[in-house]
């Protein structure tokens, strides 16, 4: 199959470039034996996306997402690469029940990479037994409350040459907001950027001396981006995501309504605007949804009564690419943030290079659509996003050498 006439995202450039897919790889050589065209007028291609931050919930939770319908998200979606966070039951907290985690995920089409726990009844997993299989740990959800452990975790990646991926709350500050009008109006507990940058700030100071590889999780405050900047700056090995869903809403935009509650909250009006300006600036430097799905009684209690979370995969470039052209940000920005970085994050390589296995995103940047609850394909419909108008959508992906379109199009 050859592809022409569209603009590919190649060697750091968006190019007009034709390529074709033999037996499964990108090659831009005698692309004209190829007898079946695609024309991709209007499309850019960009490297397959790579979500490093996504709820399976398999095993465990079926009720709330399952493997069929992650699957399709991810592709509606545009990804071909994934990393599945590591609240599951069992938790993938010994070498047994990681590879029995990762044996159901790899019945997705989809390449996804599940996440080993860094602790266990809040101790250190043994990492360095771990890593043989994978060097990503994380306990998304939860933060590593214990200092001493956390300090044993840094040595342990630097170590075992392991990234933690910290889902990052002062576990001591009680609240379910920041400080807004809904929680001053209805009298929910609230808080301020202490709750996140108090561990950022800990995980940091920890790290100043071992240099392991550190992914900070969903940022929310501006105080946090300043911490991270700092030890950037200072050559610390640390990275950071932002999700689609705290560049579009703050939290002055809340209804009391569960499907706006998630953790970390939305930040206020100043806060969202310093994360866009940090990706725009590249001090956050990955793109990642957070696809927590859940079952619609979990949701239905109002703000204060719903658990936190909404799903993210399908709605994500349209809402990215939504904010990028409000507020100015390169579309090559949004594309190494949704596919190049989050790969080197978790050590692959999806430039778009000859004799590579294609895995590859076609995008329409200017297409305006309304997100509606047709165009969930998670088992789960928890989002704010229905009703809402966006811009630009994925077209497609090939994922594999294999081209996948759920709308039928061609």
């Amino acid at each position: 199959m050859r592809y022409v006439n569209g603009k590919v995202y190649y060697m750091g450039e968006l190019v007009k470039k034709d390529f074709a897919i033999v037996k499964n790889r990108v090659t831009f050589k005698n692309i004209d034996r190829c007898e079946e065209e695609i024309d991709l007028t209007g499309i850019i291609v960009s490297p397959g996306f790579v979500d490093v931050h996504i709820h399976t919930r398999v095993p465990g939770f079926e009720y709330k997402e399952d493997i069929k319908h992650v699957t399709q998200a991810l592709i509606y979606g545009g990804f071909t690469h994934a990393v599945a966070q590591s609240n599951t039951n069992p938790r993938p907290n010994t070498v047994g029940t990681f590879k029995k985690v990762q044996k159901l995920i790899d019945e997705s089409e989809v390449n996804i990479i599940q996440a080993a726990r860094i602790t266990k009844e809040e101790k250190v997993v043994n990492i360095k037994k771990i890593s043989k299989y994978t060097r990503l740990f994380t306990d998304d959800g939860e933060p590593v409350v214990d200092d001493i452990e956390m300090q044993k975790a840094i040595k342990s990646a630097k170590e075992t040459d392991s990234t933690l991926i910290l889902h990052e709350q002062d576990s001591n500050i009680k609240g379910q907001m920041y400080h807004c009008s809904l929680s001053k109006e209805n009298k929910i507990a609230a808080f301020n950027e202490d709750y996140e940058s108090n561990i950022v700030r800990r995980d940091i100071k920890l790290n100043e001396n071992i240099n392991a590889k550190l992914h900070f999780q969903h940022l929310s405050t501006k105080q946090s981006i300043e911490l991270i900047k700092k030890a950037r700056k200072n050559g610390m090995n640390i990275t950071a995501e932002v999700t689609p869903h705290h560049l579009f809403f703050d939290n002055e935009m809340i209804i009391n309504d569960g499907k706006f509650k998630m953790n970390p909250p939305l930040a206020n009006p100043k806060g969202r605007l310093e994360l866009i300006k940090a990706l725009k600036n590249k001090h956050i430097t990955i793109i990642a949804t957070d696809h927590a799905p859940h079952a619609k009684e979990e949701k239905q209690g109002g703000f204060e009564d719903s658990v936190n979370g909404i799903i993210g995969l399908e709605t994500s470039f349209g809402v990215v690419n939504t904010i990028a052209k409000q507020y100015k940000i390169p579309l090559k920005t949004i594309i190494e943030s949704m596919s190049l970085n989050p790969g080197q994050l978790i050590g692959i390589d999806t430039s778009i290079k000859e004799g590579k296995i294609a895995n590859l995103t076609f995008l329409d940047v200017n297409e305006k659509w309304e997100f509606k609850e047709k165009d969930i394909k998670s088992k789960s419909s928890n989002t704010p996003f229905i009703g809402i108008e966006l811009i630009g959508r994925v077209k497609g992906i090939v994922l594999n050498g294999k081209y996948k379109n759920f709308k039928g199009e061609k």
